[in-house]
């Protein structure tokens, strides 16, 4: 999230953002499907039927991504060549034979296979919270990354904290990353933040036992979507389970080393004006199975919210 130089913002909670995250999925307009023969190409448009599309820079690249097609080296070449190229990758019908185009603000932004069940950012997050109950309501963001359909998000827990050593705080969270407009598979894991620096500083210090990834199902696979958002359901939860591990082992592990003096080297001075507010503790806001982890005569600690610049 971004932040200004003389003010600070508290960052959004879980159930905000889910709020937020309908107004991304609204910046796109998917279109009914249309026949791959109706698709024709100008040097700045996507002519299908007796419509047409604007077709810019950005959204070629993105199509040649999406075809594996090396987008640097065409995004150079004059754009005969790329509009040769698209029409190959479209002759090989790699975009299924009825593809849905979306839009961005009138212009084209990508080209949906007709094969692959698509979720949006909202639905991923609100199946995540739907797993997570009442205990979704102390999560707040500590780090957000949207761009081009993408979606990286952080989520803490101020009251799952605990300070090994004064002021040497821990912290656990749970990352989920989404990408709606291409193959890449949604992640959901959990991670512990270690409070490095005396100056505010965060890292990710360990993570959990292995990363869960949600592959996407084809369009044919019968209740393709339910099963999906049971999936995410069902592995937000399992995440959960190695979260309590990850996180006793994280805590010993720093027991074992100092935390760093505000000068403790370049990785940490570069970043040394990210230093933010302490947040107080709330309630537990993660569910049963992250519970009951705190070591032995540790007490829970206040947590640090991260915002960057």
């Amino acid at each position: 999230m971004a932040g200004s130089n003389t003010s600070r913002t508290e960052p959004p909670t879980f159930n905000e953002l889910i709020l937020r995250s309908q107004l991304w999925d609204a910046d796109f307009t998917e279109l009914d499907p249309v026949p791959l023969d109706r698709f024709e190409l100008s040097e700045d448009s996507l002519i299908f039927g007796n419509n047409s599309a604007l077709l810019d820079q950005d959204a070629r690249n993105r199509l040649f991504k999406m075809f594996g097609a090396p987008d640097g080296y065409l995004s150079r070449r004059s754009i005969d060549v790329q509009i040769v190229a698209l029409r190959d990758h479209f002759r090989q019908e790699e975009v299924g034979r009825d593809p849905k185009l979306v839009l961005r603000n009138g212009r084209l932004f990508t080209i949906r296979r007709d094969n692959l069940v698509e979720l949006a950012h909202s639905e991923v997050l609100s199946a995540v919270a739907e797993s997570l109950g009442a205990h979704a309501d102390g999560l707040i963001a500590s780090r957000i990354e949207y761009s081009d359909g993408r979606l990286a998000l952080d989520l803490v827990s101020p009251s799952k904290a605990i300070e090994v050593r004064r002021g040497d705080i821990v912290r656990a969270g749970l990352h989920i990353e989404h990408s709606r407009y291409s193959d890449q598979a949604t992640q959901i894991y959990s991670f512990v933040y270690r409070l490095v620096c005396e100056n505010g500083m965060t890292r990710r210090e360990c993570s959990a036992d292995g990363i869960v990834r949600i592959r996407k199902l084809p369009m044919s696979h019968p209740r393709g979507r339910e099963l999906l958002l049971d999936q995410i359901r069902r592995l937000t939860d399992r995440t959960g389970e190695s979260w309590s591990r990850s996180f006793l082992n994280c805590a010993a592990r720093a027991k074992g080393a100092p935390k760093s003096r505000s000068s403790c080297g370049s990785g940490c001075s570069a970043r040394a004006s990210r230093r933010a507010p302490r947040l107080p503790i709330g309630p537990g806001a993660f569910p049963p199975s992250w519970t009951g982890c705190l070591p032995r005569g540790a007490t829970p600690g206040p947590m640090t919210h991260t915002t960057a610049r």
